[in-house]
């Protein structure tokens, strides 16, 4: 009864500040009103807009209704801005995507590091700026700081701020990766803080707040992303030499590549000495980690797009690191202090090719190097505590593809390509397909002919026994979440397939949800955990039951 009358007290309260309804977008879309602060901009000037927008969003009652992946969106902001190529002028649009109790981008990489996350840090409310573009083809650089003002009624006031930068494209052309999206953000606190930050009392049924967001943004410049395309440098390849580095042979002292290194864009820092780890570890600029370019800043403190030399870079990686390597992110670093700058494709080029020569003696060529061998990231908890998040695997590819996975048994470790069953449960949990890239990694726990049976609780009997290994030894998940997934069900292993698990049960998405998985799908199985170097050696087995 109290949530109704919040409810209706809500709606009261959005009439009155002439919010919109609620109407479509992803599941649920929630409009709000919107404030403009803008400062002119000389032709002369370095960016070509920057400017100031307060957007408003529905009552709490209403946000707080929203299930996880449920997304709220503030009305759309205009900027009119000169196009390029014939001087007209556009408009092109904005808007902040809000996550209430999470989703957004959360859970891309694995659905179990979806999962497994559920209860820390997928579930944070969500916050993005979306650009919404003239054309198919525009696309603008921008720099843009999200603030959600705080109207604690408690203690002192605070809001909390989030800033970044990225080329927003149509979404046809989003490809994270490439430093490229239509929407980008983050998560910035847990759902249960935002009744204190919005100063509603939850006890009190006609207590309500608004959740407002000023968005700080400059825009750097706008293309024509065609144009962009057919100026693109396909000459980069596999060979490892420092992307500030210009082709024409400038100086990286000089000049950099504006276009290589530049906000959004992820590098990899390289040691050309090792004499140089102990200051870049110090700098949390560690070798051989991933890492986006947040914001750059030149030597006057200016905030820039593109990089150019003695530049800072504010930088965090883009996937979570080892407990030991965790801190507080970004890192600003400036540009000098970097030995050797690779992109993504040298860097696991380099890898693959000396990993493979010391595993793996005999194979003659690059391309060899990067089919047979590969390195994997876990990305998630489903095979804790054997392989943990941050482990690094050393992964060969051949064997598979040479036996058509004939050679495969129960207990092996295996890397693959997500069927498209589960591809469905991904979907259907409210997350966005995953990339054929991107590979899951589980155990063998029944082969082609055996029998198979799920119950209710995600316990699994292969041949009427209970399968063999001790799958608890994780932390449990006390909400029992994975039980919401499992489709309870007695079959025998179809020829050519496997029935795999992962070693933690409490969150592993495996067969016991998605069913069986065909050996065709299978891309390969670890040699080695190479990182960290305390855990270095062979994959461990699964232990026993007792």
């Amino acid at each position: 009864m109290r949530r109704v009358l919040s409810f209706v007290v809500a709606l009261s309260i959005q009439h009155l500040l002439c919010l919109p309804q609620i109407e479509s977008f992803s599941k649920d879309k929630i409009n709000g009103e919107i404030k403009a602060s803008d400062k002119s901009v000389s032709p002369k000037s370095p960016v070509v807009f920057e400017g100031s927008h307060t957007v408003s969003f529905a009552p709490y009652s209403i946000l707080s209704s929203l299930k996880y992946g449920d997304g709220a969106t503030s009305n759309e902001f205009s900027i009119n801005l000169s196009n390029r190529e014939d001087n007209s002028i556009e408009q092109h649009r904005f808007c902040v995507l809000c996550y209430p109790k999470g989703g957004g981008r959360g859970g891309k990489t694995e659905l179990d590091g979806f999962l497994s996350g559920v209860l820390k840090k997928q579930t944070n409310v969500g916050v993005y700026l979306k650009y919404i573009p003239p054309t198919k083809d525009s696309c603008v650089d921008v720099t843009f700081s999200l603030v959600l003002k705080g109207k604690q009624q408690k203690g002192r006031k605070f809001d909390l701020e989030w800033s970044s930068g990225m080329r927003f494209v149509s979404p046809e052309y989003t490809q994270l990766r490439g430093g490229q999206a239509n929407d980008f953000g983050t998560s910035i606190m847990q759902p249960q803080l935002l009744p204190f930050f919005l100063g509603v009392d939850e006890n009190d049924a006609f207590s309500d707040g608004i959740l407002d967001a000023e968005v700080k943004m400059t825009i750097h410049q706008v293309h024509s992303y065609q144009s962009l395309l057919d100026k693109a440098d396909d000459k980069a390849g596999l060979v490892p030499k420092d992307i500030r580095t210009l082709q024409d042979g400038t100086p990286q002292t000089k000049r950099h590549d504006t276009e290589k290194v530049r906000v959004g864009k992820i590098i990899v820092p390289v040691l050309k000495s090792i004499s140089q780890r102990e200051r870049m570890f110090s700098l949390g600029c560690y070798p051989g980690v991933e890492f986006r370019i947040m914001r750059i800043f030149d030597e006057e403190g200016n905030e820039i797009f593109g990089s150019q030399p003695g530049a800072d870079y504010e930088i965090r990686p883009i996937y979570p690191l080892v407990q030991q390597l965790e801190r507080e992110w970004p890192v600003r670093v400036k540009e000098t202090e970097i030995p050797t700058m690779l992109t993504q494709t040298m860097y696991n080029f380099v890898s693959a090719v000396g990993s493979l020569f010391t595993a793996v003696a005999g194979l003659g060529t690059a391309f060899a190097i990067s089919l047979a061998i590969s390195l994997y990231f876990i990305p998630s908890k489903s095979m804790e505590p054997n392989l943990k998040v941050g482990d690094v695997l050393l992964v060969e590819k051949v064997s598979s593809k040479l036996t058509n996975g004939s050679l495969l048994k129960t207990g092996d470790v295996v890397l693959f390509r997500p069927p498209s069953r589960l591809q469905d449960v991904i979907v259907a949990s409210g997350a966005k397909r995953i990339d054929d890239r991107d590979l899951f990694v589980k155990r063998i726990a029944a082969e082609s002919g055996d029998v198979t049976k799920v119950d209710t609780t995600g316990s699994v009997f292969i041949n009427g026994a209970k399968a063999k290994g001790n799958r608890g030894l994780c932390d449990t998940e006390p909400l029992r979440l994975i039980e919401k997934y499992i489709d309870p069900r007695e079959e025998k292993v179809p020829a050519g397939d496997i029935f795999v698990m992962g070693d933690c049960s409490d969150v592993s998405v495996d067969s016991r949800v998605w069913g069986t998985l065909s050996k065709k799908e299978v891309i390969g199985r670890p040699l080695l955990r190479l990182w960290p170097p305390a855990r270095f050696g062979a994959i461990p087995d699964l232990p026993s039951s007792n």
